[in-house]
């Protein structure tokens, strides 16, 4: 029987579940964990996949989606404790695309050209601009670790103008 329809935050729950399980990383927290992992980190309105937001991450990337293995970090900090362990800066593995698409089926290929065809010469749409910049609003730059980053009100760091 489907679920019933439980609001924003389940839909958030949902498609996080669902991309982990997706990628084949078990997932093993219920609603209420989860949604008492977000509340505690404070971090919840800050959360999303961009630079400077905050994300539910896995130690070493390795493990199941469980209260003893994840923490709540920024977007950026889960990028270089991942990519540090390719062999070569970031993501830029020689020869990975070209792998990649001499893999492909005729079919993925089309999808792919289709979808950078429609990308050329593209802006953002007017609400992924109001959306960007709410997301801005209040944050400052801050160094930590020997790192810059985004600081949000509420933040230990905060940097205050007085």
């Amino acid at each position: 029987m489907a679920q019933k329809n439980k609001g924003p935050v389940w839909r958030r729950y949902m498609w996080q579940r669902n991309k982990a399980l997706q990628r084949g990383i078990p997932w093993l927290f219920s609603f209420e964990e989860w949604c008492a992992i977000w509340l505690e980190s404070g971090k919840w309105d800050q959360r999303g996949n961009l630079h400077g937001q905050y994300v539910m991450a896995r130690f070493g990337d390795a493990g199941a989606y469980e209260r003893s293995n994840v923490r709540i970090c920024l977007v950026g900090e889960n990028v270089v404790e991942n990519t540090g362990r390719l062999p070569v800066r970031g993501f830029c593995v020689p020869g990975y695309q070209t792998k990649k698409w001499a893999e492909a089926t005729p079919r993925q290929r089309a999808r792919w050209r289709k979808q950078q065809a429609h990308m050329t010469g593209k802006t953002h749409k007017k609400r992924t601009i109001v959306a960007m910049s709410k997301a801005a609003k209040g944050r400052r730059m801050v160094v930590r670790a020997g790192r810059r980053c985004w600081a949000h009100p509420g933040d230990e760091d905060y940097p205050t103008d007085g």
